[in-house]
């Protein structure tokens, strides 16, 4: 079963615990094939229509998004040259 319609089945049908742990899935995977943006927009997607639903974030899924949030401005700062600020992210 692909990971990716079922996330977006257990979305519809608003069984967002499930969902929840779905996107968690398809975030390592995605994280695994390097594309770490899409992982990152995946978890966001997720922790944003927990919260506009008044519904638990996972600990587990709130972790996973900061760490890849970090690793995403990372890069530009770098790009930019203000590598005191991309160290510090990756703190």
């Amino acid at each position: 079963k692909d990971p990716n319609f079922i996330f977006k089945l257990y979305m519809a049908l608003g069984n967002y615990p499930q969902a929840a742990k779905t996107a968690i899935i398809i975030s390592r995977q995605e994280q695994e094939l390097g594309n770490y943006r899409v992982a990152h927009s995946i978890l966001f997607d997720t922790h944003h229509e927990l919260s506009m639903q008044r519904l638990r974030v996972s600990q587990e899924l709130a972790h996973n998004l900061m760490l890849l949030h970090s690793y995403v401005l990372v890069k530009p700062l770098s790009k930019l040259g203000d590598h005191l600020s991309a160290a510090r992210m990756l703190i």
